[in-house]
């Protein structure tokens, strides 16, 4: 429960500490004092790489379910918010 994903219409809301160059923008803030986002630019957009990229940044230590984990997969399909 440390790592919260989350999205937002970028088109229909603003934040003045938010700069979205394009859409969909990516971006990480780290736990802790600083509110500074980290942009998310790779090109690959794939769950392992955006996994990667958050242990790179996170402060605080997490794990992800395992592949196949019912439990897990129960959980994350009753709270998916589809367009």
């Amino acid at each position: 429960d440390s790592v919260v994903i989350a999205k937002m219409d970028g088109t229909e809301n603003e934040h003045e500490m938010v700069e979205a160059k394009g859409y969909p923008t990516i971006l990480f803030y780290p736990a802790g004092q600083s509110k500074t986002p980290v942009s998310f630019d790779s090109g690959d957009r794939s769950l392992a790489a955006l996994t990667k990229f958050i242990k790179q940044h996170a402060n605080t230590e997490y794990t992800l379910p395992k592949k196949g984990d019912k439990a897990s997969s129960d959980d994350a399909d009753a709270s998916k918010d589809e367009l």
